[in-house]
């Protein structure tokens, strides 16, 4: 098989990080590159259904399987002086893992999921600055991308490999006409009107839809900073709140 079908192009880049935004100082190096997390996604579970042969058997990928949407995590971490970011597809859902480690001696839980890295700086620490003039705003448009889409797999009549099509998540009647794949769309006024859109990319003769996933429930985890970073309020203090009137035990 030809492997440069899964390739994702990665952006590559460096950036000079001037502490407390002092530039009579030497700056701090910090190169990084990332990928569009929007398309590993989609590339690695082509590839996952590619290598099943779109068998999506809810025993052995019923997270995938599951019509209430596909769970997603992304997992940030400063490590070894570098920051990294992955994404984190599980193709079990929890419940069945538990029940597979309890019951299987040698059952291994990483067996339950896909991980993909998605991004990478190499700096001291992962300060606010350096991920903003970076990778987080690629990012956070990418993950964007997944919480407002729904995701369609065709399978094409006579090929190995399936595709893959993001749609907007409000889409209904997702179909194939005329070789094309196409969807509505409406209003949300009462009376509205409701408009047919094509995908531009002409399909085979035969083509069927796979799989569609409606929506995606993503899940971000890090540490106390990145946190921070995520809720808008960087170089937060680590101290306690002076405006909170519960103590630790109580919250």
């Amino acid at each position: 098989m030809d492997y440069s079908i899964y390739y994702v192009p990665t952006f590559y880049g460096e950036y000079k990080y001037y502490k407390d935004g002092n530039q009579s100082q030497k700056p701090e190096k910090c190169t990084y590159w990332s990928q569009n997390a929007a398309l590993v996604f989609k590339t690695e579970l082509e590839r996952l259904l590619d290598y099943s042969n779109l068998d999506v058997d809810p025993n052995k990928l019923s997270s995938l399987a599951n019509t209430s949407g596909c769970t997603l995590v992304v997992r940030t971490h400063q490590v070894q002086g570098a920051w990294c970011s992955w994404i984190k597809i599980p193709t079990m859902l929890g419940a069945e893992i538990r029940s597979k480690m309890a019951n299987e001696p040698d059952y291994q839980p990483k067996n339950s999921y896909i991980l993909a890295q998605v991004a990478h700086i190499i700096c001291k620490k992962d300060h606010h600055d350096i991920l903003s003039a970076t990778v987080l705003e690629d990012l956070s448009a990418d993950y964007e991308t997944l919480q407002v889409s729904s995701l369609v797999l065709i399978k094409e009549e006579g090929e190995k490999r399936v595709k893959s099509y993001f749609i907007p998540q409000n889409a209904h009647s997702v179909s194939i006409e005329c070789h094309k794949l196409t969807y509505n769309l409406h209003t949300d006024e009462v009376g509205g009107f409701s408009m047919k859109y094509s995908h531009e990319e002409t399909l085979k003769k035969g083509s069927k839809i796979a799989l569609i996933f409606p929506h995606f429930n993503l899940y971000v985890t890090g540490d106390l900073s990145f946190y921070a970073n995520v809720l808008g309020v960087p170089k937060s203090s680590s101290y306690w709140c002076p405006w909170c009137l519960l103590s630790l035990i109580e919250w």
